[in-house]
């Protein structure tokens, strides 16, 4: 488990890292084990880049292929609409929002 990302969902604090080759900037929303038993993070992208130029938007993020992983002092409020806390791509939330 990662205390870098466990804090940033319950602080709601804004993370950067890289992720596929591409730098990203995102709210985290949900950290834990994936159905998949990889360990998982639902973030709402709100800068970087990406494979498929598209943002801001929800990614699902295996937490084994992040890199450079930081905290930011940047923060977000109100959880966004359409968020959802029982996401069933998870099979054991450990953070959420």
């Amino acid at each position: 488990m990662n205390s870098l990302i466990t804090d940033a969902v319950r602080e709601r604090r804004v993370l950067t890292f890289t992720y596929d080759g591409f730098e990203r900037q995102v709210e985290p929303y949900t950290y834990g084990k994936l159905t998949t038993g990889y360990e998982g993070l639902r973030a709402f992208q709100t800068g970087g880049g990406s494979r498929s130029g598209n943002q801001p938007m929800w990614r699902l993020f295996h937490v084994n292929r992040i890199r450079g992983l930081a905290l930011t002092e940047d923060r977000f409020t109100n959880p966004r609409p359409d968020y959802n806390p029982q996401d069933s791509d998870f099979r054991t939330i450990w953070a959420g929002v």
